[in-house]
């Protein structure tokens, strides 16, 4: 691909040069978004494609399964980029389980597009060759992107909300005692309520913060999903 054909639609601000995937409506300069976004991407395509019930329990099953398969002292796997920070046993002794779990097939024709996009996808030890091949889709890629770059709207809000609880209900995070903890199922069965905005704003201040997020944090994905989301913005 030559490289004025990638640079192209790039928009020059001062001496930096930001792609036209980063240039979408609501894009701020955000620490969510920088380093937040590429590990929750997965949870988007969750419910972009998946009924709201099934996109929550997918994941949190999910997360509970791999949590399980690990010492305690793993790290939390609602972060995408942790991963990476596994060694090869440990993402044997997931995949293991992984390979009986009742939600396999679902998950990885789910995330399917993800890892065509992605030759280092975090999760790629989980996709054989049956799984291999499938649609590689950029439109797909900036429809999850766009689910997060608004992270006050409702659909950001379901995937922060569930990140939360993902992490509460596989051992990670925990909440001090006194601490008031909101109705989360109020974000999806009365989405206008005020226990609703009470369950949103406790879930963004908690990402905000980092909680339950900075143990085993991996930077090399974060980069990763941004540099080649680029690449890929320019050979679409």
């Amino acid at each position: 691909m030559p490289k004025n054909r990638i640079l192209s639609d790039h928009k020059r601000i001062g001496k930096r040069l930001v792609p036209p995937i980063m240039q979408l409506p609501n894009v701020v300069a955000t620490s969510f978004r920088d380093e937040v976004l590429p590990d929750l991407i997965w949870l988007a395509t969750l419910f972009r494609k998946l009924d709201d019930r099934t996109a929550v329990n997918l994941s949190i099953d999910f997360v509970k399964l791999c949590s399980s398969a690990l010492p305690e002292k793993s790290p939390p796997l609602i972060k995408l980029g942790n991963f990476d920070e596994l060694s090869t046993d440990s993402k044997d002794l997931i995949l293991a389980k992984f390979k009986e779990w009742p939600g396999r097939k679902l998950l990885l024709s789910t995330l399917g597009y993800q890892a065509e996009l992605f030759p280092d996808y975090p999760l790629a030890f989980l996709f054989d060759d049956e799984w291999k091949g499938g649609s590689a889709s950029i439109a797909q890629l900036k429809d999850d992107v766009t689910v997060l770059l608004d992270r006050y709207a409702y659909p950001a809000t379901k995937v922060q909300v569930t990140a939360l609880v993902a992490l509460a209900t596989s051992g990670k995070l925990f909440f001090a005692k006194g601490v008031e903890i909101p109705d989360f199922d109020a974000i999806f069965t009365s989405p206008d309520s005020d226990a609703a905005k009470r369950a949103a704003s406790f879930a963004r201040a908690n990402l905000n913060a980092g909680v339950g997020l900075e143990e085993g944090r991996s930077e090399r994905w974060v980069s990763s999903f941004w540099h080649q989301s680029h690449y890929l913005e320019g050979c679409e």
